[in-house]
């Protein structure tokens, strides 16, 4: 795993370096970087689906978000990155959410990423008011205590061992 990413490094060093030594425009070479980032995502993620490859599946999720990102912004669906920042928090949260369902680990810190992101973009909006969203907060409490009701209990090794007897 460290030597794929090593190696890729390497190639995007080498190759930077190149075009610095060859006149071409610095846009044309930036313009085609997001699509190199997700260009090796998919292959991570390919070499994960169907081969089954431990540790690719963070990296190559990871790839795609952050050129996707970068694509989004460029296309001016997003405004820069000096505003849209906590988006890309959120999304890099999103992707450790997923990574985290198929590990089994747990998901309350990455979904207060999420969150986070969400409300420090939204909070950069003229329509939106973070003291109205402080003062439903309780809503939270009660999503919480929901959530914890109609949650699957885990059986006890009790009655584990007395159904194996």
């Amino acid at each position: 795993m460290f030597r794929i990413i090593f190696a890729l490094l390497l190639v995007f060093i080498g190759l930077f370096l190149i075009v610095q030594n060859i006149p071409i425009h610095p846009q044309l070479t930036l313009y085609f970087f997001p699509v190199l980032m997700i260009l090796a995502g998919f292959y991570w993620l390919t070499d994960f689906f169907l081969f089954h490859t431990k540790g690719i599946l963070m990296p190559g999720l990871m790839f795609c978000t952050l050129g996707g990102f970068m694509i989004i912004v460029r296309w001016q669906f997003l405004p820069p990155l000096a505003v849209s920042w906590p988006l890309l928090l959120a999304c890099i949260g999103a992707v450790l959410w997923i990574h985290a369902l198929t590990e089994a680990l747990p998901l309350w810190p990455l979904t207060l990423m999420i969150l986070a992101g969400i409300m420090l973009y939204l909070s950069g909006m003229p329509w939106f008011s973070l003291q109205m969203v402080l003062r439903f907060w309780p809503v939270l409490l009660i999503f919480f205590g929901i959530l914890l009701i109609f949650r699957p209990r885990p059986k006890s090794k009790l009655r584990n061992i007395e159904n194996q007897e």
